[in-house]
């Protein structure tokens, strides 16, 4: 549901700007594609947002999180041309194209999938000021190494006040924090920001930043985006 109202409490009309629904089992509960649009609403590309989501419970003890990730980037393909591939739905275009920036040459698409080219090895080799990096950034590493990222949605990026063009960041799907705290639960997000020392900040906390050691972040003199690698679609069919 997107921009929904807080609840009252007292039952009545609950209002939200769009949502959408799907199966919770069955081939098609993770994603929207061409045979059922009416699905697509809760990502652009059709996915069930909770698809693929990070939870503080998988990223706690550095372990690999045993499914694929989903991601969000600042702007997707042309919508001249076809923006989306399966798993994203069949057909759909883009609320936020990259095609008014002359400096994206190839830009991400929906359904797309990225990989971190580097071995187990070579990620728990790491080190960030001399320090081992902490359990829950090996953990969306190797993730992303065995597993990889679908790109799922944009907006996470705004209009550079210079040019105009959509720049940003990627982001990853996660829980919200609400989901505890609406219930009166803590938001374990915060608890392990304050566990890592990451600023909290009035609106939450600023994971998303520091949860994806890829972006743009320096290891060992190294960026790490420079070792993402686009999977072909035929992988993820499962036909080559």
């Amino acid at each position: 549901m997107y921009q929904a109202c807080p609840p009252t409490g007292k039952g009545g009309t609950y209002n939200i700007t769009t949502g959408g629904f799907g199966h919770i089992y069955g081939p098609y509960e993770d994603m929207g594609i061409a045979d059922y649009p009416i699905y697509y609403n809760t990502e652009y590309s059709g996915y069930a947002q909770d698809i693929g989501s990070v939870r503080v419970a998988d990223i706690m003890n550095g372990a690999m999180i045993p499914h694929a990730l989903q991601m969000q980037v600042p702007c997707a393909g042309n919508p001249e041309y076809p923006s989306g591939v399966w798993p994203a739905q069949a057909g759909i275009s883009t609320d936020q194209d990259c095609s008014t920036n002359p400096n994206v040459v190839d830009a991400p698409y929906y359904g797309m999938r990225v990989k971190l080219n580097l071995t187990d090895a070579q990620i728990n080799a790491l080190r960030y000021n001399n320090k081992p990096l902490s359990p829950y950034e090996t953990s969306i590493l190797l993730t992303l190494e065995h597993y990889g990222a679908f790109v799922s949605d944009t907006g996470t990026g705004g209009a550079d006040p210079n040019t105009g063009y959509i720049v940003g960041d990627m982001e990853f799907i996660r829980e919200s924090g609400l989901s505890y705290t609406q219930v009166g639960l803590t938001d374990p997000w915060i608890t392990l920001a304050k566990k890592y020392n990451v600023p909290v900040t009035s609106g939450g906390t600023d994971l998303n930043e520091y949860l994806i050691p890829v972006d743009a972040v320096q290891y060992q003199s190294r960026n790490l985006t420079d070792y993402l690698v686009v999977v072909d679609p035929c992988v993820t069919w499962g036909t080559c």
